[in-house]
C-alpha cells in the first residue's frame, strides 16, 4: 500500500518544516525587530538596546510559529491520510 499512513513519517516531516517555519520566522522577527528600533532610536535621538529585537522580537515569534506550524502539518497530514484510505462510492473525487 503506497498511500498506508505512517505516523513516524508525519511527526518527523511536520517536525523538519516547523524548524523551518521558526528559523524563517526568527530571522523576518529580528529584522523587522532591528528596524523598528532603528526607526524608534532616530525619532527618539539616542541609541537603543538592539538586543531588544532578539529578546522580545525574533525568540518569542519563532516560538510560536514553531508550534502553529507544527500542528498545522501534522493535522493537514492526518486529514489527508484520512481523506485516502475512505472507500471510494464511484464518484469522481479528484475535484476535491
Amino acid at each position: 500500500m503506497a498511500g498506508s499512513f505512517n505516523p513516524v513519517k508525519t511527526f518527523f516531516k511536520s517536525l523538519a518544516l516547523a524548524v523551518v517555519t521558526a528559523a524563517i520566522s526568527f530571522f523576518a522577527g529580528n529584522f523587522l525587530g532591528i528596524i523598528a528600533l532603528g526607526i524608534y532610536g532616530m525619532i527618539k535621538h539616542s541609541t537603543p538596546d538592539f538586543s531588544l529585537a532578539y529578546r522580545r522580537g525574533g525568540v518569542p515569534i519563532s516560538l510560536v510559529m514553531f508550534c502553529v506550524a507544527f500542528v498545522v502539518v501534522f493535522i493537514r497530514d492526518l486529514r489527508h491520510a484520512q481523506l485516502s484510505t475512505e472507500p471510494n462510492d464511484g464518484r469522481d473525487n479528484s475535484q476535491i
